[in-house]
Parts: structure tokens; sequence; C-alpha cells
């Protein structure tokens, strides 16, 4: 099966789909909470967030099925500088969030979770720094930011979530699991062992997810600016039909 979905067509239609979603969240949140804070059963704005949600991540797994790089490129990225912009940007919010858990260094995971967290804003920026300048980053920039979501996984969903509001939970987790695998996938790059498709399949959904975990706080900022990061991955990454091995040579 052909499907002619172009990238740029791609990643403004996952921006529109999270935009959609973020204002299916205002709706709910303005409209569907009880005095007790807690969300109403079947509110229209729920059931079809959860709609939407089903088939973008549908969508999604399908469409890039589809994509691929070229041949013969390491590192099929075209260095424009911004992907730059997203990797300062999530590493300025990952710092806000490491200093907020400076005081909350009591056991070893707090403890692990402000040093990765460090090492992740060291990594982002000198990541920048070498896609400013248009040289290869080394995959290690990448291992350090996947730990430190990992980490970051594990130390905010643990245990079950006590917010009432669960859909914000769930977002949230699969940000942060999506954000992961596409730092994993990102750094496979550097070493010559990329999968175009899995990187467009998680930096996709990673967008779509981290619209729905915007809101006003530190928290917001970090998903707001993760998602940005993952959707300048995109954008400077070459691509190819897998439907199209004629022109696979070829470099959009």
């Amino acid at each position: 099966m052909k499907l002619d979905v172009k990238p740029e067509k791609l990643k403004l239609w996952i921006l529109g789909a999270g935009g959609l979603g973020l204002l299916l969240r205002i709706w709910l949140y303005a409209t569907g909470v009880d005095e007790k804070g807690l969300l109403r059963p079947g509110h229209l704005a729920h059931v079809m967030l959860w709609v939407l949600t089903v088939f973008v991540a549908v969508a999604v797994i399908w469409l890039t099925r589809f994509y691929r790089g070229p041949r013969n490129k390491v590192r099929p990225f075209r260095d424009s500088g911004r992907e730059a912009v997203g990797s300062v940007l999530l590493a300025a919010a990952i710092l806000l969030l490491t200093i907020r858990s400076l005081s909350e260094m009591s056991d070893a995971m707090g403890i692990l979770y402000v040093v990765l967290g460090f090492a992740a804003v060291a990594a982002l920026v000198a990541a920048g720094v070498s896609q400013m300048m248009r040289t290869r980053s080394h995959f290690l920039f990448y291992v350090a930011v996947c730990l430190y979501f990992v980490v970051s996984l594990v130390r905010h969903y643990q245990h079950w979530s006590s917010d009432p509001q669960l859909a914000d939970y769930a977002f949230r987790l699969l940000a942060g699991v999506c954000l992961t695998l596409t730092a994993y996938h990102r750094g496979t790059f550097e070493v010559g062992m990329g999968r175009h498709d899995l990187f467009w399949m998680y930096s996709l959904l990673a967008v779509f997810f981290c619209c729905l975990s915007v809101d006003v706080s530190v928290d917001g900022f970090f998903y707001l600016s993760a998602g940005i990061w993952a959707f300048t991955g995109l954008s400077e990454l070459r691509w190819k039909k897998r439907c199209c091995p004629e022109e696979s040579g070829a470099n959009e």
C-alpha cells in the first residue's frame, strides 16, 4: 500500500492533533470537574480526548512504517541548527527541574535523578553546540539524555498516582516513554544503526503526548520544551519512502 504522506505534512498534522488535544483538555477542566476536583464520568471532552489519542497512535504507527532514510548515510541529518534550539531549550527545562529537586535528595533515586539531570543538561548543551557547528554529536550525549528519561520515569511513576485526574498521569507517562525511546533512537544514528521509521514514530508520539501534558508550571514547561526538542529533531532528518526503492538514493 502506497501512501503519499510527506514528512512536512505529517509534522504539521501531529502539531494540529496535539493542539486539538490540548484544547479538549482545557474544555474538560473548564466544564468537566466537580466540586471535589474529580472528573465527571462520561464527559464528552474526555471521551473525545481518548478517541483522538487512539486514532493518533494508530495513524502514526501505520504511516511511519513507510519511512526510511537515504542509503549510505551514517548520520542523515541536515544540521541546519534547528535541532540545536530544541536541545538547548530542553536543557534549560531539565536544569530547572533538577535545581528544584536538589532539596529532595533524601534517597538513592533522588540523588541519581539529580546527578543524571545535570549530566543530561551538559550532554544537551554539548549536542546543541555540535549541531550549531554542524559536526557529529557523540552518541553518549543521547545515552545520557535517555538515562535521565528512564530514571525520571521510574522516579515519578513507581507508585500509582494520587492525582484524581488520571488522564494527566497517563499522558505524562506516555510522553515520558516516547521521549525515552526518541532519545535512544536519536543516539543510534551517531553510530550508524539508526532506524528512520522508529525514530519518526516515537518522535511524533512524543510531540503529541507532550502537547497533552503542557500546563502553566515548571513541569508544563518541561513537556513543552521536550516536545519542541522532539519536533526539531524530526525537522533535521532526511527521509525516503520504503515503497519507492527506485528513488532511495535521493534526498528530500
